[in-house]
């Protein structure tokens, strides 16, 4: 059904995902509006890297600090890295580089990464998934409150 709407355009794939993203909050019966200044007073990259950490199971520390090598905690890494960009508005690439004590340019990797990934249905998409339901579902419950 979703194939005869959209097509084979990759163009109307992503303008029907941003549309359903963009909905998902009334989807849910959730009233919210996420404020780029309440987002920012409630979510921080330590909050966002702590949610990942807790989702995938895997400790902050090596999350943080640990060096190239191991697959998991990379992708842990660069799912962090992609919510922080995208939750947190204003923040720059050289401010989650400091974060992670990384260059701004492996930043842009790690976020070009999980942005290819989102569209492809492997591993790897399903745990920004997971992570991004649960921060949105966080915002969502700390917001939820304002708007009554």
């Amino acid at each position: 059904m979703i194939q005869e709407n959209i097509g084979n355009s990759d163009e109307k794939l992503a303008a029907y995902l941003k549309e359903v993203e963009k909905n998902a909050f009334i989807c849910l019966g959730v009233r919210v509006k996420l404020h780029a200044e309440k987002v920012v007073n409630t979510v921080d990259m330590n909050f966002i890297t702590t949610l990942v950490a807790n989702s995938l199971e895997i400790p902050f520390n090596k999350i943080v600090n640990s060096a190239k090598g191991d697959m998991e905690v990379s992708a842990a890494r660069h799912i962090a890295m992609f919510l922080i960009r995208k939750y947190i508005p204003g923040v720059t690439l050289a401010e989650i580089g400091r974060f992670f004590k990384r260059d701004h340019t492996t930043i842009m990797y790690a976020i070009d990464h999980i942005e290819g990934v989102v569209f492809v249905r492997d591993a790897i998409a399903d745990k920004v998934l997971k992570c991004e339901n649960k921060l949105v579902q966080l915002i969502a419950n700390n917001h939820e409150s304002q708007l009554h």
